[in-house]
This record gives C-alpha cells, sequence and structure tokens, in this order.
C-alpha cells in the first residue's frame, strides 16, 4: 500500500540460529504489475528472495523453478518491482532453473557473496533499464550461469533491446562460469569465463 515499507510476495530469509534445507519454490505466479508506486517508489521490492545474510547453517537445497515473476506490463511506463524479480543474497547451494520473467529493474540480482549456485534455462523479458540489468552479479563468485534467454518484447514501450540482453558480473565477482547465455555477458573476474 502507499505509505508502506514495500513488499516481498515470497521470502526465504531465516533468521540467526536458524536452519535451511531441502525448499523448493516451484510453479507459483507472482503478479507484482498493479503493485502501487507512490513518492517513495515502487512498493514492490522484490517478486522472490533467497536470503542469507544472518548466515544460517546449513544452508542447502533450496531450488527456485518454473515459476512466472511479472513486475510490470509491457505497455506501462513503470516497472512495479525495484529490486529483482528473483535475489539471491548471500545464498548458497541454489538451484535457479527454467523460471519466466517480465520487466524488471533486474531478473536475477544475485549478490553480497553468493556462491555455488546454478542459474539456468531461465526466460528474462525486457528487463533492465539504463542503470540495471536483466542479470546482474555483484560480490559472488563460483557460480554456474548456463542456457539463460534475454530478450526485449517487441511490444514493451522501452525499446530496450540492447539492454534487455546484458549479464553483468561485478565487484568482486571470480570463477563464475557462463554457457550457452542468448545473452551479451561482460566479464570482471580474473578467473570467470564464457564457453
Amino acid at each position: 500500500q502507499a505509505g508502506g515499507p514495500g513488499v516481498v510476495p515470497i521470502d526465504v530469509e531465516p533468521n540467526v540460529g536458524d536452519r535451511i534445507s531441502n525448499i523448493k519454490i516451484a510453479n507459483n505466479m507472482v503478479d507484482m504489475t498493479n503493485t502501487v508506486i507512490d513518492s517513495s517508489g515502487a512498493k514492490g521490492l522484490h517478486g522472490i528472495v533467497i536470503n542469507n545474510l544472518n548466515a544460517a547453517k546449513p544452508f542447502n537445497g533450496i531450488e527456485v523453478t518454473r515459476n512466472t515473476v511479472y513486475g510490470g506490463n509491457l505497455n506501462d511506463v513503470d516497472k512495479h518491482v525495484s529490486g529483482g524479480l528473483i535475489l539471491a543474497r548471500s545464498a548458497q547451494n541454489t538451484v535457479i532453473s527454467n523460471n519466466i520473467l517480465r520487466r524488471g529493474s533486474y531478473g536475477i540480482l544475485i549478490d553480497s557473496g553468493s556462491s555455488s549456485l546454478k542459474v539456468s534455462g531461465n526466460q528474462l523479458s525486457s528487463c533492465g533499464s539504463g542503470s540495471t540489468e536483466p542479470i546482474r552479479i555483484v560480490d559472488s563468485s563460483n557460480n554456474e550461469i548456463s542456457d539463460n534467454k534475454l530478450w526485449n518484447d517487441p511490444a514493451n514501450i522501452h525499446p530496450f533491446n540492447e539492454v534487455s540482453k546484458n549479464i553483468i558480473e561485478m565487484g568482486d565477482s571470480d570463477n563464475n562460469i557462463f554457457r550457452g547465455n542468448d545473452a551479451v555477458v561482460h566479464l570482471t573476474g580474473k578467473r570467470s569465463r564464457k564457453m
């Protein structure tokens, strides 16, 4: 609602001392196209969040698969989600696969030391902007990004044909493997590689 702190519809965010094991988030439709935008911005913060900043142990066996997340309609000037349609923050041992993502500031945002992620087979349509990318990897290493398809839908109100194809590695990210993506991949890490 307007004036509120914002919303994340699906949020795996353990507290200190919690254990996370064998969680599957599958076959959900997350439609945030009508989420409120007020003077502070979009009230949709993220669509699906996997966040382990509190360092839960163990933290393994998480799967985010076959979900559909809409952050805005193609004819809408605004995106209604300010962050990632899928956010992996300080996450480990997580599979993000075969999701359909449309009109997000970020389609998939991976940050804060996330590692051992497998991000594959996702379809990202009309994500990114002048200052954001469909897939952004920040300060995260030892991940595999493969067989993802990124494009700008011709019906999108914004002409983001080039922006909507970018996968960007930033900060201290390293040793990430990029394979078979229909995208333009920008590497930062010395040991990261496109195959």
